[in-house]
């Protein structure tokens, strides 16, 4: 599917066959000599607000070191459903490592069974072990783009971008999370990683957990706490864990308003908070800088 000017001028989505934010086919094979790496989040690794060329994801390319990646982000989704999506669409395509990006907002959207009125699957914990509950997902006579896996036609999109500008002006957003819901969350949520990383060990792939920044965690440390409890896990689970909260909040003041989408920008509803080109150049590379140091990640895609 191509959709044109969505997000303004020249700001084009596209999404192959299989579903995923790419201009091409996923070959399902890795070519000899590279490496490839799968692109799980929500919004803000699809690229709301930019186009395919310049998401995160995308920039993270590089034919010289023969290193591919393929964009399976999807707006609104949380870490569960970026979970689910993993497990399900990325099975018959060939990967060495699977970027695992999410903002805490993610993990409070596990605590809902539905999205802006629209029903989702949920994950917990029954008899000690993580289990899906509220499957098969019920079907709305209209249904988000951005929480189906495949790309609707043309008119749907128009709809959910009418859609989105309604639930933008009503308010929609995540309700306040008590402490005690946070742990109940982090049970479930911890159980899922540890899933994620033997899924991935199954598959060949290395799994690196990536904590993104959202513009106002440069002076709000109410993520903290959530940022401590995913960089535990990485050290007791031996998963890879890329903060990148910390270098962001090293930035100077003046550069963080351009990394974001601004909200009298609004062609596009809830595109407001987003990761500017520039955003998600800064992004890549600074996520590259840290994968280079993993040892071995990225061995076979060097020159």
């Amino acid at each position: 599917r191509f959709v044109p000017d969505i997000y303004g001028p020249g700001l084009y989505v596209r999404t192959n066959g299989q579903g995923f934010r790419e201009n091409d086919e996923t070959p399902p094979h890795v070519p000899d000599g590279w490496t490839r790496a799968i692109c799980s989040g929500d919004s803000f690794t699809f690229g709301y607000g930019v186009s395919n060329d310049h998401t995160w994801c995308r920039l993270l390319r590089s034919d010289l070191r023969r290193f591919d990646t393929v964009n399976m982000g999807l707006g609104g989704y949380g870490a569960d459903q970026s979970f689910l999506a993993y497990e399900r669409d990325a099975e018959r395509i060939g990967h060495q490592i699977h970027l695992f990006a999410f903002i805490t907002l993610d993990f409070q959207r596990m605590e809902s069974a539905d999205f802006m009125g629209y029903p989702k699957p949920v994950l917990a914990i029954e008899n000690g072990a993580l289990v899906v509950k509220g499957v098969p997902v019920p079907r709305r006579p209209f249904y988000a783009s951005w929480i189906s896996r495949f790309a609707p036609p043309l008119k749907e999109l128009r709809m959910t971008h009418l859609a989105g500008r309604v639930a933008y002006r009503l308010g929609y957003g995540a309700r306040p999370v008590s402490e005690p819901t946070d742990e109940s969350t982090w049970t479930i949520a911890s159980a899922m990683f540890e899933r994620l990383k033997e899924l991935n060990r199954s598959r060949g792939s290395t799994l690196v957990l990536i904590y993104l920044p959202t513009q106002k965690d440069y002076a709000n440390t109410s993520v903290d706490a959530w940022r401590q409890r995913v960089k535990h896990l990485g050290a007791r689970s031996s998963i890879t864990v890329i903060d990148l909260v910390e270098p962001f909040r090293q930035l100077p003041p003046t550069a963080i308003g351009p990394m974001f989408i601004q909200a009298d920008r609004l062609d596009f509803a809830r595109a407001a908070g987003h990761y500017t080109a520039d955003g998600n150049r800064w992004v890549a590379r600074a996520l590259y800088e840290r994968l280079v140091t993993v040892p071995g990640l990225l061995s076979r895609s060097r020159p």
